[in-house]
């Protein structure tokens, strides 16, 4: 945190985070909407930037179709795709 703002750090999503990490992202700060087929992770604390490499690391490390979304003026990722 810097200023009392969260901050990311290219390449950490790569280097660390495991699929067992990444599920409990997604039950601990994310969402499901069954209908339209995709996961949100709540990341609006991060900047649109800090987002967009977030989902570059996504995709690349899970095989992942994530990207970053704007709803009611702020940006979150999601992770587009048949939810079994």
């Amino acid at each position: 945190m810097i200023n009392g703002k969260k901050q990311y750090k290219d390449g950490i999503i790569l280097k660390y985070l495991t699929s067992e990490g990444l599920a409990h992202w997604i039950i601990n700060d994310g969402s499901l909407n069954i209908h339209k087929e995709y996961i949100t992770l709540h990341t609006e604390s991060f900047s649109k930037k800090e987002q967009f490499q977030m989902c570059l690391e996504l995709n690349q490390k899970f095989d992942l179709h994530a990207k970053v979304i704007k709803k009611s003026n702020k940006t979150k990722i999601i992770i587009v795709g048949k939810i079994v």
